[in-house]
C-alpha cells in the first residue's frame, strides 16, 4: 500500500474518531441518563479509531523485513566504552545460543571489566546506490590505477 494511500486512510480515521467526540451533547450528572449512555458509545467508537490508529503507525514504524534477506544470525557482541558492537563469538541460529555463550564467558571469568550484547544481524544482498557518491573522485582514482598499471 502506498504511503499516500495509508496517510490519506489514517487521516480519515482521525476524522472518524474527531466526528464521534463532536457529537456528544451535555448529559447532566446522571451517568445512566440516556445521553450519557450515548455519549459513551460516541467515545467508544473515538477510542477504537484512535487505537487503530496507533497500532497501524507502530506497525509502520517498526522495521520491515528486507525483500532480499538471506539469513537472520545471532551473535555475542562485546561493546567497546561508546556502546558499539564486535561480534566476538561464532553465529548462532538462535538468540539462546549467544545467551548460552555468556554463560559460558560468565562462568570461565573471562568478563572481566567488559560489556556484552546480544546482536541479531540480518544479512541481506547489497543494493549498490550512486546517489550522493562523489562520482568526480571515483573517475580520479580510476583514471590513476589505469595509469599505474603496465
Amino acid at each position: 500500500m502506498s504511503s499516500d494511500v495509508t496517510k490519506d486512510l489514517l487521516d480519515a480515521l482521525l476524522n472518524v474518531a474527531r466526528m464521534a467526540e463532536n457529537l456528544k451533547k451535555p448529559c447532566g450528572t446522571d451517568p445512566e441518563s440516556p445521553q450519557a449512555i450515548q455519549n459513551t458509545q460516541y467515545m467508544n467508537i473515538s477510542y477504537a479509531a484512535r487505537a487503530a490508529i496507533a497500532r497501524a503507525e507502530a506497525a509502520l514504524a517498526a522495521p520491515q523485513p528486507d525483500a532480499g534477506l538471506i539469513g537472520v544470525q545471532w551473535w555475542l557482541a562485546e561493546l567497546d566504552r561508546y556502546g558499539n558492537a564486535k561480534l566476538v563469538d561464532g553465529q548462532h541460529s538462535g538468540r539462546a545460543g549467544a545467551d548460552k555463550a555468556m554463560y559460558l564467558i560468565k562462568a570461565l571469568h573471562l568478563d572481566a571489566g567488559r560489556r556484552y550484547a546480544v546482536a541479531r544481524v540480518e544479512l541481506s544482498e547489497p543494493k549498490p546506490r550512486g546517489k550522493g557518491v562523489n562520482h568526480e573522485a571515483i573517475k580520479t582514482l580510476n583514471d590513476a590505477r589505469r595509469e599505474a598499471q603496465p
